[in-house]
């Protein structure tokens, strides 16, 4: 009677406390994946920046006579201000869009690996659930006063707080 009490705390005990790190591991990779959304979201944007200004440097290249498709480059005497200036706001957004890409690997990275610590914790999770089903199905049936010992010893090895309201004295 004692060792089977004592068999179904420590299975409740390991249970909740993997349930525990299973909503830890969860809520880390929520975030991530939040993070890691919001990273490709400004992937994204910068990309659609960078298309931009690309179009205006090629309008203002075609502009110095020359087409984009041509292999023959004007000498950099001959660029016009308005070509210089779309060559500078695209490499603007060209360093803008590959620093905003490096920023959404890295996230992708943590989420993934965030993910794989949740799996773990999840797997160890359901098979402490498993253990303590298993542990309160083969246990004997027990009248209400047993099962209400039972269930404030487990208490107390997992609260010594409860003390006070062991057996409802309080």
């Amino acid at each position: 009677d004692k060792l089977s009490t004592k068999i179904t705390a420590k299975a409740r005990k390991r249970e909740r406390e993997a349930f525990g790190r299973r909503q830890k591991a969860w809520a880390s990779y929520a975030e991530a994946c939040k993070l890691a959304s919001e990273a490709y979201d400004a992937m994204e944007l910068a990309w659609e920046v960078r298309f931009d200004t690309r179009e205006k440097m090629n309008a203002a290249y075609e502009a110095m006579g020359i087409p984009d498709s041509s292999k023959q480059k004007p000498h950099y005497k001959d660029y016009t201000p308005e070509f210089l200036a779309a060559r500078k706001d695209f490499l603007q957004a060209k360093s803008a869009h590959e620093a905003a890409q490096m920023e959404y690997t890295l996230r992708k990275v943590r989420r993934n690996h965030l993910k794989a610590i949740y799996d773990v914790a999840r797997a160890e999770h359901d098979q402490f659930r498993h253990e303590l089903m298993k542990v309160l199905s083969d246990s004997p049936k027990f009248d209400d006063d047993t099962i209400i010992r039972e269930v404030d010893m487990a208490q107390v090895q997992t609260k010594p707080f409860y003390l006070a309201n062991l057996f409802g004295k309080n």
